[in-house]
């Protein structure tokens, strides 16, 4: 049976912040809850998934960054609090090439 499962997980307000995801699961959006930001995600629904440490960006407008050596942003989505009055826009940091 190939059963997927969506889960959202909070996500901080920091310029780099890690999550623990199921393995192989595809990053679908960022959203507001109640004032708090998710990430949502969905994965295979297995017994016991095995859980892999995955790494995200979070930039504002006006910031400059680059990728680290060897990492890929993919963009995720942006979101926007209202208090306090904030817009994030979210990346995950991939393997490959710079940019």
């Amino acid at each position: 049976m190939n059963e997927r499962k969506i889960n959202a997980y909070p996500i901080p307000l920091k310029d780099l912040f890690t999550l623990h995801l199921p393995e192989f699961a595809k990053v679908l959006t960022v959203h507001v809850d109640k004032n708090q930001p998710f990430l949502w995600a969905e994965f295979m629904k297995i017994h016991e998934p095995h859980i892999e440490i995955r790494t995200f960006r979070m930039q504002t407008a006006g910031q400059t960054w680059t990728a680290p050596p060897g990492k890929h942003l993919d963009y995720v989505g942006t979101f926007q609090l209202q208090d306090p009055a904030f817009i994030g826009h979210v990346y995950e940091e991939r393997p490959g090439v710079n940019g």
